[in-house]
């Protein structure tokens, strides 16, 4: 038999991680997990929505569909034994019919009312990996502390992460701050607003150290938790682990900050930022989340790497970095290859040559030299129409150079973009994604 776990976590940016080159914020748990893993180098979310990330890898793993709803066989990605333990009550009520056991860890009724925790083992990252530490060791079919209980063969474990609670203790932002930096400030609930052009750079600088302060609980609660799950003698069944980001988090680089709250989504019709805080903008900030894949299973050979699928020697891929893109309905191939390789067979890894991602009135491509973002606009919203042509307005960014992706370009690379738009249409009719 084979198992295999996935840790998904909302709103995590890699520039933050000592993997992607961090060195302001420790993260000695995940940078050490980064090592004796395969780092994807850019994995692309398919959209901002978590609803349509989600829907995206139940449709690319489901056996058997229902007319466009996601009622499944429960052998999810061809598991028959799958668990989901999570702290989103949203991502539980509507996904939750994917997997045969759910757990919803309702940590929001811990919180307290200032939202501040005093110390690392009450922050919700402490709370939801304690929890799926129980059922990682002692689960069948929801039976916690059954000694003799056979493991899930599949579990996923999603945190609320940077979109539920900023609840890491005040002394984790103090290690951030300088000697002119603001003070440490309890952010409750996340931030959620769009920056004045001319915004105080203190105000950015408190909202970067809370954010640094959350990775740090991160990296802490998933140290204990793979402590704590550790396996006591070598496993006699072929194991994989993906750690990887769901969505990223908007951190004023484009003047918005946060992910729009549940309750204050903006109606789809809408296409133009309005005064509740930021749209969905489908920049590289959003999208670009991190990826780390490992695997205790050994391989007797390796093979060259194709074009389109990348194979591992078990013994020679800790640290490697995959170049090619990666997009989050990714996640069900890589599980269906899993399990239908040998148990001493080689890792495969689908990649892609370009990344497309969508959200409501927006798509964009992402290429190894470019990114261009396509959007819906009406006319009426903008003074200044000389960038929309047809409805359409255009981005055009440089890469990898222009990482932020601030330094708009389609002016003067015309052909470049147009190019890309039909490379992006194109692309969107193959995934039947156009509409």
């Amino acid at each position: 038999m084979k198992t295999a776990k996935i840790i998904t976590v909302d709103g995590l940016n890699p520039r933050f991680l000592g993997a992607y080159g961090n060195t302001w914020v420790q993260t000695p748990f995940l940078d050490q997990l980064a090592s004796r893993s395969i780092v994807a180098e850019y994995f692309i979310a398919e959209a901002f929505d978590k609803s349509v990330l989600m829907q995206r890898i139940a449709e690319a793993s489901a056996s058997r569909r229902e007319s466009n709803s996601l009622q499944v066989e429960p052998n999810l990605f061809g598991f028959q034994k799958t668990t989901l333990i999570t702290d989103d009550e949203v991502f539980a009520s509507n996904f939750g019919n994917l997997f045969k056991t759910v757990e919803w860890v309702q940590v929001e009724s811990e919180i307290p009312d200032d939202g501040q925790t005093d110390s690392q083992p009450e922050t919700h990252f402490e709370r939801l990996f304690s929890v799926a530490a129980l059922y990682d060791s002692h689960m069948d079919s929801g039976n916690i502390g059954d000694s003799n209980a056979s493991p899930s063969e599949l579990i996923w474990i999603h945190s609320s992460g940077m979109s539920l609670q900023w609840d890491a203790p005040l002394e984790m932002q103090e290690h951030f701050k300088g000697e002119t930096d603001p003070e440490p400030r309890v952010f409750s609930p996340p931030p959620f607003l769009t920056l004045d052009e001319h915004f105080d750079p203190d105000q950015r600088t408190e909202i970067l150290h809370g954010y640094a302060a959350e990775i740090r609980s991160l990296d802490e609660s998933l140290e204990r938790y793979f402590k704590a799950t550790e396996p006591k003698t070598a496993s006699a069944w072929p194991s994989l682990t993906l750690f990887c980001g769901l969505r990223g988090f908007p951190l004023g680089e484009h003047l918005h900050v946060g992910i729009p709250p549940d309750n204050q989504r903006r109606k789809d019709d809408a296409t133009n930022v309005d005064d509740t805080g930021p749209a969905d903008e489908l920049y590289c900030e959003n999208l670009h989340v991190p990826f780390f894949l490992t695997s205790n299973a050994t391989t007797t050979d390796s093979s060259e790497t194709g074009e389109t699928n990348l194979k591992f020697d078990r013994a020679q891929f800790e640290g490697d970095r995959v170049d090619q893109f990666l997009q989050t309905s990714d996640i069900a191939a890589i599980l269906r290859k899993w399990l239908e390789t040998p148990e001493n067979g080689d890792l495969e890894i689908p990649t892609r040559e370009l990344a497309i991602s969508t959200c409501r009135n927006q798509s964009r491509i992402q290429t190894d030299d470019w990114s261009l973002i396509l959007r819906s606009e009406q006319t009426s919203n903008h003074p200044d129409t000389q960038d929309i042509e047809d409805g359409i307005r255009r981005r055009l960014f440089a890469k990898p150079d222009d990482r932020l992706e601030i330094n708009e370009v389609s002016g003067i690379c015309e052909e470049i973009a147009d190019n890309l738009e039909a490379s992006l249409k194109k692309e969107l009719a193959a995934r039947g994604l156009a509409k």
